[in-house]
């Protein structure tokens, strides 16, 4: 899922489609961490709940108990409330989990979790700004000055190039090769080579029969 959306927003940024390019940036970040959530747990056949292969230690895992979770006190209520898993419920012989993916939690996944660096560092540099810069250019008019400030906000984070490409850039790539892509600066030549291949055989075949 990662590696479609940065090419999403390869391809958005080379047409200069600001909004899309903003919108596949924040994307990304998303489908990087649930790549690797899906290595790690099963999801429920009809609810968005899921089951672990690799358990999560207990400081991950929030109170289960209301009574308990009342005598706390407030800032150890808030702590707890930074946790990603959430129980639901025991059913097929499994314990089953919410999984929270809001920006604090994402945070905790990958750090605590998923023992990854660079997707920690990329959503840190999504939380710090950029998401709330996705939903101001989704939601508002897309005026000049508007596209402008996002693309200097992006390249200020170094998600964007400053000749406006997003493969290129070091965070994407360490992104990427965390989910074993090895050369993520050709994926878009590669792709294209292999589009063009597969234009051209069909001319190929034809022509020599």
């Amino acid at each position: 899922m990662a590696v479609r959306a940065a090419l999403r927003v390869e391809l958005a940024l080379r047409a200069g489609d600001i909004p899309r390019a903003a919108h596949g940036t924040v994307a990304f970040f998303e489908a990087a961490l649930w790549d690797h959530l899906d290595g790690k747990t099963s999801r429920h056949a009809t609810k968005r709940q899921f089951k672990f292969h690799v358990p999560p230690a207990h400081e991950l895992v929030r109170e289960r108990d209301d009574s308990t979770l009342a005598a706390l006190s407030k800032s150890k209520q808030q702590e707890d409330r930074k946790r990603p898993f959430i129980f639901k419920e025991t059913a097929d012989g499994a314990d089953w989990y919410w999984i929270d993916d809001s920006m604090i939690c994402a945070t905790q996944l990958a750090m605590h979790y998923l023992h990854l660096d660079s997707l920690t560092r990329l959503i840190r540099v999504i939380g710090n700004g950029i998401r709330e810069l996705r939903d101001d250019v989704a939601h508002n008019e897309p005026t000049p000055a508007l596209m402008d400030d996002a693309r200097r906000r992006m390249q200020a984070a170094s998600l964007w190039s400053t000749s406006d490409t997003f493969l290129s850039q070091s965070l994407v790539q360490d992104v990427l090769k965390e989910l074993v892509e090895a050369e993520p600066g050709t994926l878009l030549e590669n792709l294209l080579a292999d589009v063009r291949r597969r234009l051209i055989a069909p001319a190929s075949t034809s022509a020599t029969t």
